[in-house]
């Protein structure tokens, strides 16, 4: 879905086009993280979605949010827990 991580990428999540990188070799240091980091928030989103709390289903079928976003919160919320004490 190679559609879901170019938006992802940009406005959905990541917002890659603010980063104002202009070398090449930084550009594609950051997009490798990023893909990785995608994959990582996405498969997080799966588990969720079948393991701990189903995503809504919305009235034309589709899920009320992405599976990416579904594991990004849930990575920000497990990061975030880290730094308390």
């Amino acid at each position: 879905e190679i559609e879901t991580l170019f938006s992802c990428l940009k406005g959905r999540g990541f917002n890659l086009e603010n980063t104002r990188l202009t070398d090449p070799r930084r550009v594609k240091k950051l997009i490798a993280v990023l893909a990785i980091s995608f994959c990582w928030c996405y498969l997080t989103g799966e588990w969720q979605h079948d393991q701990k709390k189903a995503i809504k289903i919305k009235k034309h079928g589709r899920l009320s949010i992405s599976l990416f976003r579904y594991g990004l919160d849930y990575v920000q919320m497990a990061i975030y827990a880290l730094d308390r004490p």
